[in-house]
């Protein structure tokens, strides 16, 4: 099974997460009373950065 993520993959991922960050951001700004917001805009940035750590560990093509 070939494990490794292309640039294009790791584009289309990072461009998913970023339209919903700003969905996200655009929501909280009407909603900032919520006291979760702060937990899921975590979450949010948690899973963008573990993206671009996917993309660095399997774009390398040590076997």
């Amino acid at each position: 099974m070939n494990m490794t993520m292309t640039f294009e993959d790791f584009q289309g991922a990072f461009l998913l997460f970023s339209g919903i960050v700003v969905i996200w951001s655009i929501y909280t700004s009407h909603h900032s009373e919520n006291k979760y917001i702060q937990t899921i805009n975590c979450f949010w940035l948690g899973l963008m950065a573990f993206t671009v750590l996917f993309y660095v560990v399997f774009s390398l093509n040590v076997y």
